[in-house]
Parts: C-alpha cells; structure tokens; sequence
C-alpha cells in the first residue's frame, strides 16, 4: 500500500469513486483496488490499464459484460434479472423518439464492449463448400452469439463480477 505505484492507482480510483453514481460502482472500484492489493502476477501498468477501461464503461455496460461470460446455466437466472439491460425490447414501428434513442444508445453499449476487447463475436463455421451466413443489416458475417474475451473476465474477475472461467487459481 505504500508503493508509488499503489497511490497512482488510488489516486486514479478516488477520482472514478467521487463521480460514482451507484453503490454498484464504487464497489467495483473498491473491489479493484484490493484485488490490486493482492494480485502480483499482473504490472502496474497493466492495472492502470483495466482502471482506465472500468472508467470507460457504465454499469449497465459491467451487467452486459457478465452476461456474455456467464454459461448457458447461469444465464437463464441472471438474464430473468437483467432483461431490461441484457435485450431490451425494440420499438414498434410507431414508437417514439425517445423510444428508438434509448435503443440506439443501448445497441452503443455491446459496441462499446466489443469495441474495448472485452466481448467477441463466435461465427458458426460453414460447411465445406457453402457460403457464411451474412447478416443483411450489417452485411457482415452474421456471429452466433458474443462471448467474454480473456480481457472482458479479467476485469470483471478484478471487480469482483468474476466467473469460472477453467483455469485452476
């Protein structure tokens, strides 16, 4: 705790915590700052690196994160929670302003995590002489779901949001 390296981190930590708006993220911050405590195998600089990326995001971003690193199991309950967050529903054709805005600014949130490395795309690979899948929105190959990166549990596993991820402690 009395390393220079220790106070840039809270330094660092204490101004994300004063323009915290939720119990949720000052404990995030709180469980970041002792999981640096304790964890040796990871350099300051690459701590300083997950505390920029954590400022990056906001919660609902954090529960997106979770949810593309929980198993199949585990996804069931945490999404009966989540819903809201994890896939709102679209507007109606004749839905509001307001209504397609908060949509947008939702679909903004997995970009932003795919964006930051966090969360990846999983294709379906195709089989011997047929074409993927393409998606006709994006006209990119369509994904079959988004998975957590190495990057996206390593920083939830930091805030204390971690999951099994098979490796042995």
């Amino acid at each position: 705790m009395k390393t220079e390296e220790f106070t840039d981190l809270l330094e660092d930590a204490l101004r994300q915590a004063s323009r915290a708006l939720s119990d949720e993220r000052r404990d995030y911050i709180a469980s970041f700052l002792k999981n640096s405590l304790t964890n040796e195998e990871i350099s300051h600089l690459e701590e300083k690196k997950l505390l920029s990326i954590l400022n990056e995001l906001n919660d609902a971003e954090i529960i997106l994160l979770k949810y593309e690193a929980l198993d199949q199991h585990e996804k069931r309950d945490f999404y009966e929670q989540h819903s809201s967050i994890v896939s709102p529903e679209p507007p109606s054709l004749r839905g509001t302003r307001v209504e397609y805005d908060k949509y947008y600014l939702h679909k903004s949130y997995k970009n932003s995590l795919q964006d930051l490395g966090l969360v990846e795309p999983v294709f379906k690979k195709p089989r011997k002489g047929e074409m993927p899948e393409f998606d006709g929105k994006t006209g990119m190959v369509k994904s079959t779901y988004r998975q957590a990166t190495g990057l996206g549990r390593l920083l939830l596993r930091y805030i204390d949001q971690g999951v099994e991820d098979g490796f042995d402690e």
